[in-house]
């Protein structure tokens, strides 16, 4: 595992590790809103997350 994910679990004692670019995404997103207590975003007309290879 990378030391810096080692490092941000050992301090917050938490870990979620995704499988795809729109898992990755979609949980982002929900743990922002849960971190920040918000509900509303921002998003791009056209935006582009991912590119497959």
């Amino acid at each position: 595992m990378p030391k810096n994910f080692v490092k941000l679990h050992l301090k917050t004692k938490q870990a979620l590790l995704l499988n795809s670019d729109a898992e990755t995404v979609e949980n982002t997103v929900k743990a922002a809103r849960k971190y920040t207590g918000r509900q509303d975003g921002v998003s791009f007309i056209r935006g582009l997350h991912s590119r497959t290879k």
